[in-house]
């Protein structure tokens, strides 16, 4: 119950927000919060934000999606909300798209340290990686709206290339490993 007030009370203050700017966030500021349930903050700079958006609230809902967490856009602000380990990962998979806007990414720069049981890393061969994307990503697109994943790809310190399959349910992250291996089988369409 909580979690769905939380949710409706973060949609109301975007909703004011967008209609009256610097309603909830005026002097509002950045931050993490060390509670086991509760709202961490982040201050979107520059273009992120419609970047982090999407087309209609897309890329938000499937990062909401994928991490298990409730997020919310108020103002330039984003809202992570829900319990310790759900804001971790809808705060890392926000930083890992927001890097993917310059280029490739690299796994090394990545918070992989510990093994993470979120994250799936599959190996693509570099004659592959093209197609498996699909134009402008949207084959990866697709695995995602149906897998409830985010996906992307990142370089690994030796040059090679790994699709990573982010989600904090073990079954969408295994559907979508099904998804991508059926179509290294099967071969580039047409």
């Amino acid at each position: 119950l909580p979690r769905a007030r939380r949710g409706a009370e973060l949609k109301v203050m975007s909703t004011v927000e967008g209609k009256e700017p610097g309603f909830f966030t005026k002097g509002l500021r950045a931050e993490i919060t060390k509670d086991e349930w509760g709202s961490d903050i982040y201050l979107f700079r520059n273009e992120e934000l419609s970047y982090a958006l999407g087309k209609e609230g897309s890329t938000k809902r499937k990062l909401a999606k994928a991490s298990g967490c409730i997020i919310e856009y108020v103002g330039d602000f984003a809202f992570f909300s829900g319990t310790r380990a759900d804001r971790m990962r809808g705060r890392h998979y926000l930083d890992w798209l927001l890097r993917q806007r310059f280029g490739t990414v690299s796994i090394s720069d990545l918070p992989m340290r510990d093994h993470r049981d979120d994250v799936v890393m599959v190996d693509i061969p570099s004659d592959c990686a093209r197609w498996i994307m699909g134009s402008r990503g949207a084959g990866l697109r697709s695995i995602e709206q149906e897998t409830g994943t985010f996906l992307f790809m990142a370089r690994e310190t030796g040059g090679g290339e790994k699709l990573l399959i982010c989600c904090h349910d073990a079954t969408g992250r295994r559907r979508a490993q099904q998804l991508i291996a059926q179509q290294l089988r099967e071969g580039p369409p047409g």
